[in-house]
């Protein structure tokens, strides 16, 4: 494949192909400003964190907040009254995951979000990471076990092999 290059700044640079996801993210961006006929708004972390407000203005002032607060400081972090509060990240109320500082933006919303295996919307681009594959979790051999002495009991000239397969089927982890 012949490489390409661009003219810029009295500079040859090579000019690199988009991926298609690449393509289609910026052809979808272009029929949006189509359609509005106006480009998108600056997405700064200033603009993510505008009108958010202090923790107080957040959740509400009162004993929302203090709550908030007081099961954070349980699980070892003492917010600070910049944080901005982000319950999507949250697995339990006052989780520490959840707290955003000032300083953090955007970029630290998507990264809590992907270490979280959450996905999570920033201004109109949805930021999702590929879920992990879960392990399947063997079936105690007890269990197995014990379901095939029941199902002996009902049906004593089963086969054993394909019984075995069938209870491991039914009652072990899949997903």
């Amino acid at each position: 494949m012949k490489r390409k290059y661009r003219y810029v700044d009295g500079k040859w640079i090579p000019d690199i192909p988009l991926t298609p996801e690449e393509e289609a993210a910026n052809a979808a961006r272009l029929q949006e400003m189509i359609a509005t006929q106006s480009f998108p708004g600056i997405q700064t972390d200033t603009t993510f964190l505008a009108g958010r407000g202090t923790l107080d203005t957040q959740l509400g002032g009162g004993n929302e907040a203090e709550a908030v607060a007081r099961a954070a400081m349980k699980h070892g972090y003492r917010p600070n009254i910049n944080d901005v509060y982000e319950p999507g990240l949250a697995d339990f109320m006052g989780d520490p995951k959840a707290f955003i500082p000032a300083t953090g933006g955007r970029a630290e919303v998507v990264r809590r979000a992907a270490d979280a295996d959450k996905s999570v919307i920033v201004g109109t681009r949805e930021y999702r990471r590929p879920r992990r594959q879960r392990q399947g979790i063997k079936l105690a051999e007890s269990t197995v076990q014990r379901y095939m002495k029941e199902e002996l009991k009902r049906k004593p000239d089963a086969d054993r092999r394909a019984l075995r397969d069938k209870i491991i089927a039914e009652h072990a982890f899949s997903k």
